[in-house]
């Protein structure tokens, strides 16, 4: 082994990290924190202090203590990677958490430039690993949403037309379901939008309106696609609608708005157009979710009731779980490699495997 690879591994085997599964620590913690110099890769619902060994072996709890765990070398090193990776987020595979901690490490490196120097090279791997882990697997993952499930389940792609029902919550606002899947359907976080034109069907014009109103005030706060055009339809006029939107969405429970169901279900059942989807995404609170009569009885190849939404919503986690457990593997390989002074190899996982996700 060369010299330098004798300092790599020296420095990789030196570092070390005390991981709190809480925010709130005690006053004996802040006073070691004021006086000890160390990288805070603070995220979302923890807090990882990272340095070198001769750091932390100083510090006042003993690992267990207040929910503390110091991890040295290799478990270190995976520790960090995962939590990159977000492999430890409650959403698993979310890239918010490297943004943080690149904030983080760009802070500690003004703060205590000469450690920071030093640990450089452990850093600059974590982000060459991530990023090789990321690109290979995790960025396969799908977002295990029900808003997701219901675009994949309906077969929405970008520059469809939709209509979406629904009715207002007790506050004056969208319900929660016709919220969330206009603002997913709608949003702008990047690029063109996901859809051309969006409907919006209520009870009464009067609730149409109103959300019509909503839907501009979130354009107007950027948080909806300022290309989408939003038009209102009247329920009266659904056998228009049926055969006018590539995507229709029913977001009330069913039974909740009967005569607007009722106008959609028999205007679907004698629609002429046979390319387009209708997705309703809750069922009967009277029958744990599960579709009413009425429901089931019109249901085609083109209708999506929410049994189908729950069983996307079963693969989305089985494909994630899958590619998440090869991310593990990976993870620790990798840690394995560097700690012992090598680079690890791009083609450990197979550049042929399949991580496409399919509801087939």
């Amino acid at each position: 082994m060369s010299c330098n690879q004798t300092n790599s591994v020296h420095v990789w085997q030196k570092f070390s990290l005390v991981h709190f599964g809480s925010k709130h620590l005690s006053e004996q913690v802040r006073l070691w924190a004021e006086q000890n110099a160390f990288a805070s890769l603070e995220s979302c619902a923890r807090q990882v202090w990272a340095s070198f060994d001769d750091a932390l072996n100083g510090f006042p709890l003993k690992n267990g203590q207040q929910e503390m765990t110091l991890l040295k070398g290799f478990d270190a090193y995976k520790y960090t990677l995962e939590l990159m990776l977000g492999l430890k987020s409650d959403r698993i595979g979310e890239d918010h958490i490297t943004r943080q901690m690149r904030e983080r490490w760009a802070q500690f490196a003004e703060l205590h430039p000469e450690l920071e120097s030093e640990l450089r090279p452990v850093y600059t791997t974590l982000e060459r690993d991530s990023h090789m882990i990321r690109a290979k697997i995790v960025n396969h993952m799908v977002p295990a949403r029900h808003t997701k499930a219901i675009q994949l389940a309906s077969g929405q792609i970008k520059g469809d037309n939709i209509l979406v029902t629904g009715h207002l919550s007790k506050s004056g606002e969208p319900s929660d379901d016709f919220r969330d899947l206009l603002l997913f359907l709608c949003n702008n976080r990047n690029g063109k939008p996901l859809v051309n034109q969006v409907a919006i069907s209520t009870a009464t014009q009067q609730e149409t309106n109103h959300i019509l109103n909503w839907f501009a005030r979130h354009q107007d706060q950027k948080r909806v696609h300022p290309e989408i055009r939003a038009v209102g339809v009247s329920y009266e006029d659904a056998n228009i609608a049926v055969e006018v939107y590539d995507r229709i969405y029913m977001t009330s429970t069913m039974g909740k708005l009967p005569e607007l169901e009722g106008s959609y279900r028999e205007a679907w059942v004698g629609k002429m157009r046979q390319d387009n989807t209708l997705t309703i995404l809750r069922g009967a609170p009277s029958l744990m979710g599960y579709s009413s009569e009425e429901w089931t009885s019109v249901k085609d190849s083109r209708t999506i009731l929410p049994e189908t939404i729950w069983d996307v919503l079963g693969k989305i986690k089985a494909h994630n779980d899958r590619l998440a457990a090869n991310a593990l593997r990976y993870a620790e390989y990798c840690a394995h490699t560097r700690v012992s002074g090598q680079s690890p190899s791009t083609d450990f996982i197979s550049r042929d495997k399949n991580y496409a996700f399919t509801i087939e």
